[in-house]
């Protein structure tokens, strides 16, 4: 993966690389940034002030049409309306990928651009996604359709086999975070109406 950024890099392209913890995106960040100057981190540990700021950054960069290599965590599935030419990504859900791959080729006027998913780290697993088998289908199912174009309706297929008998209403995760959504509406009420929270606004 390391040679194909630098190499995409070399062809003045726009280049985003998602990864699943905040840890290895500043590692990224601290490793790529001897290699290019045109260079952004993007992940939840900025408050949304902060994160405004860097998504306006990254939006003119963006732009520019100019080479640009912009390292990411999560928030980028939905928080940027962004175009890049290649995606490298950190295996995650299926659901999740299709998210981030959303942020390459929008226009669908470029040609050559890729989406690149690459094995996910172990510790993954229990502290993100905490259920190994949506990883584990989700890259094998991937690995089979290697290389092809997937339609919208094969993308969606896939999705459908990977949470295939999966009840989410049962899941520990699942109840957990609807308690925690309700203890958070019981003292803040609707948390966007806080605006002077900034601590609010973290993804913790």
């Amino acid at each position: 993966v390391d040679s194909e950024v630098k190499e995409w890099l070399s062809r003045k392209k726009k280049v985003l690389v998602v990864v699943n913890t905040v840890d290895e995106a500043i590692r990224l960040y601290d490793k790529y940034k001897l290699h290019t100057q045109s260079i952004m981190c993007y992940h939840s540990r900025f408050i949304q002030l902060d994160r405004q700021e860097k998504e306006k950054e990254i939006l003119r960069r963006e732009g520019t049409g100019e080479a640009f290599l912009l390292i990411a965590t999560q928030v980028v599935e939905v928080s940027l309306d962004i175009d890049f030419d290649v995606l490298f990504t950190e295996n995650a859900p299926m659901d999740a990928l299709i998210q981030r791959a959303g942020r390459v080729n929008r226009g669908r006027k470029k040609e050559g651009s890729k989406v690149i998913v690459f094995k996910h780290q172990p510790m993954v697993e229990e502290l993100i996604y905490a259920r190994e088998d949506f990883l584990t289908k989700t890259f094998d199912l991937l690995r089979e359709k290697n290389g092809q174009k997937l339609t919208e309706r094969e993308l969606t297929e896939l999705v459908d086999k990977v949470y295939e008998n999966y009840n989410v209403e049962a899941d520990d995760g699942y109840q957990r975070g609807l308690k925690a959504y309700a203890e958070i509406q019981k003292h803040l009420h609707f948390i966007k109406d806080n605006t002077g929270l900034q601590e609010s606004y973290t993804r913790e």
